[in-house]
């Protein structure tokens, strides 16, 4: 989705005179709900983004912002961040991030991005290097990874639970119970059905 240019109103104080300011254009990514009580919602990346470029002489010209995972796919996975940097390289801008896995979770993609040559800044950092960018989205793409490795082993063991608990819902003896020999009282058992239960209790033979 391409946006205008609003995006906060900062302080009197901050504001650098339109003759001294850079274009820029900022990115802004949400992937999950949950991101927005971690401080990444589209309103939390927006405000960080504004104070960066009021307080640093840019002048952001164009928004543009994606619902999408950023540790999956390649480059063109992600239309909205190849029309920025398009948008970018067209006008002489640069790019500003909330924070560098807002740009990406992928060692891979974040190399297709350097390929077009943008420089990039990070709210509240700066200009970033290339090094650091790799640097941080190598941390980001591990625990990406140890997310998805957790998410996984939890679907796993809530499935065997599910399967478990139909198991003994389904058991002839006594449902939602395990049936239990006696076989450590040194006690051969037999089972007699019920008339009209259909279950076969116990009944044991010395």
């Amino acid at each position: 989705m391409k946006h205008d240019r609003t995006l906060y109103s900062v302080p009197a104080s901050h504001v650098i005179r339109m003759s001294q300011l850079r274009k820029a254009v900022a990115y802004i990514r949400v992937s999950t709900e949950r991101q927005a009580d971690v401080g990444m919602s589209l309103n939390d990346q927006r405000a960080a983004i504004a104070e960066h470029a009021a307080t640093n002489g840019l002048d952001v010209i164009q928004i543009y912002e994606e619902h999408s995972s950023a540790s999956k796919g390649t480059l063109a996975d992600r239309p909205k961040l190849c029309e920025a940097l398009e948008y970018c390289g067209k006008v002489d801008a640069v790019l500003i991030v909330a924070k560098p896995n807002r740009l990406s979770r992928s060692r891979a993609v974040l190399e297709e991005i350097f390929a077009h040559d943008v420089p990039v800044h990070v709210a509240g950092r700066g200009k970033l290097s290339r090094v650091i960018l790799r640097q941080e989205v190598r941390v980001a793409e591990a625990e990406a990874h140890e997310n998805s490795a957790r998410q996984t082993e939890a679907h796993k063991e809530k499935k065997q639970s599910t399967a478990d608990a139909s198991s003994r819902a389904t058991s002839p003896w006594m449902p939602g119970t395990r049936a239990v020999t006696p076989t450590r009282l040194g006690v051969t058992a037999t089972r007699a059905r019920l008339p009209g239960t259909g279950l076969k209790p116990l009944v044991s033979r010395s």
